[in-house]
């Protein structure tokens, strides 16, 4: 196992965190979109075209708002989906370089599928959290880059 600093060892466990990062993100815009869709219904918004939202008597400027706001997000979303695909792409080519293949698939769990520790535990035949920090650890340490 090859020596690096605090600071090359807290660089590599937040390439490999990206994911991770990426997904929450998602979570979030896709709650917020799924507020705005109700606030839609209530407010019957029927246009989404942006060219015709302007010139739409119906809609209210209220209404106009709500309906940029939701393409905005839904156009947010797809950018990063794929800077999230892009990403699991590099953590799952980092993870390969990995060779022992407990630690390995530890850190697939944790960085590629990004799943919590309880999780991990239980797929790993009830590993304890010390086995876990130390799967961690190593394949962190052992990662090629």
């Amino acid at each position: 196992m090859q020596e690096i600093n605090n600071e090359e060892f807290n660089k590599r466990r937040k390439m490999l965190g990206e994911v991770r990062y990426i997904q929450k993100l998602i979570e979030i815009d896709i709650e917020e979109l799924n507020e705005l869709t109700l606030q839609e219904k209530e407010l019957k918004i029927t246009n989404y075209d942006v060219k015709e939202v302007k010139s739409s008597v119906s809609n209210t400027n209220s209404q106009i708002e709500k309906i940029h706001d939701i393409i905005d997000l839904k156009e947010e979303i797809k950018i990063s989906l794929d800077l999230l695909i892009k990403a699991k792409l590099r953590v799952r080519r980092l993870i390969r370089t990995v060779e022992d293949k407990r630690c390995r698939l530890y850190m697939h769990y944790k960085y590629y599928e990004c799943l919590g520790d309880e999780t991990i535990k239980e797929k790993m035949d009830n590993i304890s959290e010390r086995t876990c920090n130390r799967l961690n650890k190593k394949g962190i340490l052992t990662l090629m880059i």
